[in-house]
């Protein structure tokens, strides 16, 4: 089988001091100045919708469903066709766009269509690639955390039939990736809108309750959850929980265009803003955003992101099936994950 080195130069770069080799992964993996941001695309197939159709925006839409959900299959009968209903129908399955695919990166929040726009060239460009983490083993474990940590990861498509599913998109990542990989990941960014999550605003409680569960128990180093609550109606409550953790912060921007973020780093300042409600309290503000030039900053992503990195070293137990490609193609996919088999190829990004 080809490799990225020959034994002789993997060998040689072994030998390097450990301080050397992670200037290197910086150099390769670390975000680019001006990236606040790092988007990644995704898409939802819905297997057992008739005639799912993107044009479909109205919380009243009744969409025909033939999944085994709410009538499990017996005996060789087919599925009762029923209304889709969340949370007891089968959700969506969830494609993540490949490095070599289109990426397109947020113009302009717009509720029922947000606005994108292709990625410059300059973009795309700095997006690294993982083609030295997937040499062996051992530079998995160097350099994975220099890949995630200090990354701000934001979850993004267009149009969908019963909502955008973000925050269950960002869940559904996170579950791929190996324990060792979660691990790394220190900043999260997610848009909390009318329709961003679903086409009916009580969904999205859930949605958000069973993320921020997700990543208390399964996401332990996580510093920054940066909330983009362009839609007021949508209550983000939830998210409160995650502040029981120590050293962790959420930041919140109530306005695209123009406005000012706050910050929350313990549970009490949370409770009087979010909870007790009607604004009766603030966090910290930090910043204030007039005419932003690049919109794809989404105001969150700048100057939020702890660049400190993940000294977790791992078991060294996992299995990992190690790719060539110059991607990042299964670069912290747990093999043996929910959903993975031996023919699934998942980009992170």
């Amino acid at each position: 089988m080809p490799t990225l080195f020959s034994s002789s130069t993997e060998s040689g770069f072994f030998r390097l001091p450990l301080s050397v080799r992670q200037k290197i992964y910086t150099h390769l993996l670390s975000p680019q100045p001006g990236q606040p941001i790092t988007t990644i695309n995704y898409t939802l197939e819905w297997p057992f919708l008739q005639n799912p159709r993107n044009s479909t925006f109205t919380p009243h839409s009744l969409d025909v469903c033939c999944c085994p959900g709410q009538q499990p299959r017996s005996h060789n009968i087919q599925t009762k066709d029923h209304v889709y209903t969340r949370y007891i129908c089968q959700g969506p399955e969830v494609r993540f766009t490949p490095k070599a695919g289109e990426l397109w990166v947020l113009e302009e929040p717009n509720v029922l269509f947000n606005i994108l726009r292709p990625a410059s060239y300059e973009e795309r460009k700095r997006r690294p690639g993982a083609g030295i983490i997937l040499v062996n083993k051992q530079c998995y474990e160097e350099a994975l955390s220099f890949l995630y940590s200090g990354t701000n990861f934001l979850f993004l498509t267009g149009p969908c039939p019963r909502g955008r599913y973000q925050a269950y998109a960002t869940h559904k990542w996170l579950e791929r990736l190996s324990p060792f990989a979660r691990g790394c990941i220190t900043d999260l960014s997610l848009i909390c809108q009318t329709w961003e999550e679903d086409c009916q605003n009580s969904n999205a409680v859930r949605a958000y309750t069973e993320l921020s569960r997700y990543i208390s128990s399964n996401v332990p180093n996580l510093r920054n959850m940066c909330l983009n609550h362009w839609s007021q109606e949508i209550s983000i409550n939830t998210f409160g929980m995650l502040l029981w953790q120590e050293g962790r912060r959420i930041f919140v921007s109530q306005d695209f265009q123009n406005g000012s973020i706050e910050e929350f780093g313990n549970v009490e300042a949370w409770i009087t803003k979010y909870v007790k409600g009607h604004g009766a309290g603030k966090g910290k503000k930090i910043g204030h955003r007039r005419g932003n030039s690049d919109p794809n900053r989404m105001g969150l992503g700048e100057g939020i992101g702890e660049k400190a990195r993940s000294e977790g070293e791992g078991d060294g137990k996992e299995k990992r099936r190690l790719s060539l490609a110059d991607d990042w193609v299964l670069a912290g996919l747990s093999p043996t994950g929910p959903g993975s088999s031996d023919s699934d190829v998942w980009e992170v990004i």
